[in-house]
């Protein structure tokens, strides 16, 4: 994989690519080389993608017989396709070309050929590998550049050619099995990558009418290997997890890989794939240790006046100033107030490093006389520069609870955006020299550095263009380094880097657009675009989440802070985003992160911030906010949403007997529940997201065993409550194009309303529901044996035995019961081939010799759901 961009000193050499191809490529068209290596269903003279797929999953290839077959077809075959050097019979290229355009004979392109795999395949110690290394690279390019036709149409066919290629290559590539050689697979993903960029970048430039390829070849890339080798150089969890979520190319992924994070010396053991604990800063009287520059310096705090702070903030648009004389031993500050001429530096940090104080507006003398230094040296270059003043939040802001406080709050976008430049200061950073480094390597260090983790750093960033972070050598400008990535020799010379660029484009992007909208409005909706950017950030006090969130959507600040009880802010947050979007998504109610625990606000998420264990991963959160039209209405009883609903009910009999007739048979373990619309018969499956998480985290068969020992069936206990609705997104019906939808729903209670024509209710449950078609024809033939045996005789007389209590005839009773269960099920398969099928795709072979545990489970699973009116609203509280 050396065509993939390293950093200046990678922790570890990059593994070999073994050459694992079995013979050469044939030399034949791209898309049928499949069809010709006997890969595709007998007599078709193409290749079927989903037939392939499904027989890999079917009958998988013996791996070195795969790794061969896909090295050969999607390395090599890519590349002389790309290069058109792939022949019809005639031997002419695939692409349209016009008369005039240049052709190669076959003996130029076997040429080629023959330099290529000289050039890629080379041979170390008896052994052989793949090297696709800059210099390869650059002939394929340069190669390519003189095979590509003149005429624009020919172009545009050619480029269409080569996305159709990609196409088919992604799923190929997508579903190899994990014991596939990791190299192999991603060396394919890298050329494919680059490839993808310069087909992407000609559809654009020539007007193709096709949507660029959104394939990512990147995922699966970070292994577990992998993982273990980046924690082992100092990455936290979160941090790598946060890097395969943000960045898609491959080329940013493996300098990743290959990054030291040794410094500052952190332990991340306690950290998860998704909290840095190391930023979580206990803000308790005493927790904080306020730090010093040099760690066996001993000097003196270094106190400003909180009053003095809180008079200046409440002149107007002013905020206080710093500017410091003299040295460590008799440091002074100097208090201004700020004018619209007043030049300053605004310092952003992470607290995490020891420059804040939760207690007092004061830091040691060293650390105040460093950061002094480090703001001097940015213009230090420009003789005109005026010595700038001071902000820094830790002294300007007062630290103690009240107005001041709250105005210095209400000012902070003033202060960002107003200074000569906000200075990042990281820890993380400030242990690495720029100048050993090369654009990309320190835009990759910025945007998985510490800073990017944290809530309040993101408007600090945002709100002011001229943004440099310090390094140990000097500070480095953020658009500087965006106008080299822009540049000439980079972008347009270099395919890797351009590959690079979009995802350092695409972050550059999310730090600015909360305030030049107009700019990046393609990225989404602004919720979308703040779901995506708070992403893996975090804050120590939970209560200024709000405030952050305000600032960036440009909402009323000082209404939030006018909240005293610092827990209702949320409320009043989702209050403002309310009446900013003309309504929030009515989808909201279906989503599973933690709520906010207050009468009225449980369908209202918490946090941004916080993610829980759920089905949806955060990279998936955003699209909430976009797609579905439908708006809910904030009411002082809850959230007011107009969806389809069942009032469910579970079956009842007038026979005496109890709802389950066979007391002591054991039941199968809940894993869903299964329900019947009460007027057109059709039955739906209801799978509790709660469950599927439980379920994912098990790696034995022994886990699941231990689990059902509990004998819990929380869907069908509130079921039988008879005071329960199914809410569904969408209604539950399938067609021809969607047979098997998948619908989020919510399993609530229902509470007392006193609005006519409205249901009030309290969600308890996740759902995702499917239809049942022939598998619902399996519960209506279990309906009817089970009603059968209930009536007969053998359960009466069960019954009797069981109230009894005589184990020994009770135990007799149960195998009589089974025994019937067993032959009614039998007249049933063997006569009705209808409900043999379905049982054998549904369930398989050997759970049709079983299938008489369904008419003990029938009654569990008699449940009724009676469609409410399509115009009833819902007050979700």
């Amino acid at each position: 994989m050396e065509s993939l961009l390293l950093p200046h000193e990678p922790t570890s050499p990059v593994p070999k690519t073994p050459y694992v191809c079995e013979e050469r490529y044939d030399g034949l068209p791209f898309l049928t080389y499949p069809v010709r290596q006997g890969r595709t269903a007998t007599g078709k003279a193409w290749f079927d993608l989903m037939d392939y797929l499904r027989a890999e999953r079917m009958r998988p290839t013996p791996l070195p017989e795969l790794e061969s077959f896909v090295q050969t077809w999607l390395l090599f075959g890519l590349i002389f396709e790309f290069l058109d050097l792939n022949k019809h019979e005639e031997g002419l290229g695939e692409s349209v070309r016009a008369v005039e355009q240049l052709s190669l004979n076959k003996s130029a392109c076997d040429d080629i050929v023959s330099t290529l795999y000289e050039r890629i395949v080379v041979y170390e110690d008896d052994k052989s590998y793949v090297r696709i290394d800059e210099d390869a690279l650059q002939y394929i390019m340069d190669t390519a550049r003189l095979r590509f036709p003149g005429p624009e149409d020919a172009r545009k066919a050619r480029f269409e050619h080569l996305h159709q290629c990609l196409i088919m290559a992604h799923p190929v590539l997508s579903i190899l099995p994990k014991e596939f050689n990791h190299s192999v697979r991603f060396s394919i993903a890298a050329l494919a990558d680059l490839l993808t960029e310069t087909v992407n970048f000609r559809i654009i430039e020539l007007k193709i009418n096709l949507q660029p390829l959104g394939r990512y070849w990147s995922r699966g890339f970070y292994s577990e290997e992998i993982k273990s080798s980046m924690r082992a150089s100092g990455w936290c969890p979160s941090d790598i997890a946060r890097a395969e979520t943000t960045f898609t190319s491959l080329q940013i992924l493996h300098m990743l890989r290959f990054m030291d994070k040794m410094l500052p010396k952190r332990d991340h053991s306690s950290c998860t794939d998704v909290v840095c604990k190391l930023y979580q800063i206990n803000m308790a009287p005493g927790s904080y240790v306020v730090g010093h520059h040099e760690s066996d310096c001993s000097c003196e705090l270094l106190v400003i006046d909180s009053s003095i702070l809180t008079k200046i903030l409440y002149r107007g648009d002013s905020f206080p100033l710093l500017r410091f004389s003299g040295d460590v031993s008799n440091l002074s500050a100097e208090i201004v107030e700020s004018t619209a001429d007043t030049p300053y530096i605004a310092v952003s940090h992470v607290w995490a490093d020891g420059l804040g104080n939760p207690e007092a507006n004061a830091l040691h003398r060293c650390k105040i006389q460093h950061v002094e230094d480090l703001i001097k040296s940015i213009d230090a270059s420009d003789p005109s520069a005026v010595q700038p003043y001071l902000w820094l939040d830790t002294l300007c802001c007062p630290a103690e609870d009240g107005r001041g406080k709250e105005k210095a709050i209400e000012k902070l976008r003033l202060v960002y955006k107003n200074a000569r430049h906000v200075l990042v200061l990281d820890s993380s950073l400030t242990s690495y020299n720029s100048s050993q480094l090369h654009a990309p390597e320190i835009l990759a260090r910025i945007f998985t550095s510490g800073w990017v983790r944290r809530l309040w750093t993101l408007q600090e960033g945002a709100l002011n263009k001229s943004l440099y972070f310090q390094f140990a050598d000097k500070a480095v400008s953020l658009e500087s380094l965006r106008i080299e990535m822009d540049s000439h020799q980079l972008y347009n010379t270099n395919i890797r880097y351009r590959c690079f660029r979009k995802d350092v484009i695409n972050q550059y992007a999310r730090l600015h657009l909360f305030f030049n909208n107009a700019e990046y409005q393609h990225l989404g909706t602004p919720l979308a675009v703040l779901e995506q950017v708070l992403q893996y950030r975090g804050v120590s006090v939970a209560t200024d989440e709000p405030l952050c969130i305000a600032t960036l959507l440009s909402l009323d600040l000082p209404t939030i802070l006018a909240v005293k009880k610092k827990t209702d802010r949320m409320q009043k947050l989702w209050e403002l985003i309310d009446t900013m979007s003309n309504g929030l998504p009515a989808q909201l109610i279906f989503s599973e992160e933690i709520k906010i625990n207050a009468d009225g606000w449980r369908w209202a998420p918490a946090s941004f911030l916080a993610y829980q264990d759920a089905i949806k991963t955060p990279q998936g959160r955003p699209v909430r906010w976009l797609g579905e039209q439908q708006r809910g209405k904030i009411t002082p009883r809850g959230f007011q949403v107009t969806y389809p609903g069942y009032r469910i009910k579970v079956g009842a009999y007038s026979d005496g007997k109890p709802s389950y007739p066979w007391p002591d048979l054991a039941q199968i373990p809940e894993a869903y529940m299964d329900f019947r619309d009460s007027t057109t018969g059709a039955w739906y499956r209801a799978g509790d997201m709660g469950y599927a998480k439980i379920q994912r985290k098990w790696e034995t068969d022994d886990e699941r065993i231990e689990y059902n020992k509990l004998k819990l069936f929380p869907l069908h206990d509130l079921a039988r409550s008879n005071e329960a609705v199914i809410v569904t997104r969408k209604p539950l019906d399938s067609s021809p194009s969607n047979p098997h939808p998948v619908v989020e729903g919510i399993f609530a209670t229902i509470q007392p309303s006193s609005d006519p024509g409205t249901i009030a209710v309290k969600t308890k449950y996740y759902l995702l529901l499917t239809p049942l078609h022939e598998e619902g024809y399996i519960y209506d033939v279990v309906e009817r044996v089970a009603l059968e045996l209930r009536a007969s005789p053998l359960t009466d007389e069960h019954l009797r035995i069981w109230e009894a209590g005589n184990e020994d005839e009770i135990k007799e009773s149960k195998k009589a019961v089974r025994e019937a269960m067993k032959v009614l099920m039998k007249k049933v398969i063997d006569v009705d081939e209808r409900f043999r099928a379905a049982v054998l795709m549904h369930f398989g072979n050997e759970f049709l010799e079983d299938i008489w545990i369904k008419i003990q489970d029938w009654f569990r699973d008699d449940i009724n759901g009676a469609p409410l009116p399509n115009d009833q609203v819902w007050v979700v509280d």
